[in-house]
């Protein structure tokens, strides 16, 4: 399995460093990316729409081949724009409400998947 992170997250690594997984992703996109040329898209990466799509440029992938996990309705779109399968990590009841609607998957913490 390739995994990938696209994160708003300005220091990726360090977190997945901080929980012991920084090996197990093979791609890192986050929001400093944002606005950079992608030699993988042949265009600049826009917003989580982008990231997600660069995530995946990287990993070797099409956008349809990938699962997008997210915790806020606009991730959850920007991958369903993709073609994604999307898994929504609600953290609440409202964001449970909010999110379930638009997932394939929804979860309440990501030690559920």
């Amino acid at each position: 399995m390739l995994a990938g992170v696209a994160t708003e997250y300005q220091a990726p690594e360090e977190l997945l460093t901080l929980a012991g997984i920084l090996d197990r992703f093979q791609a890192i996109v986050c929001s400093r990316d944002e606005g950079t040329f992608s030699r993988h898209l042949g265009r600049k990466i826009l917003g989580k729409a982008g990231t997600y799509e660069e995530c995946a440029a990287r990993l070797g992938l099409r956008t349809g081949e990938c699962i997008g996990i997210d915790d806020g309705l606009s991730g959850i779109q920007a991958v369903k724009s993709l073609g994604m399968k999307a898994v929504g990590v609600a953290l609440s009841e409202d964001e449970y409400v909010l999110i379930r609607p638009e997932c394939d998957i929804t979860v309440r913490s990501l030690e559920e998947l």
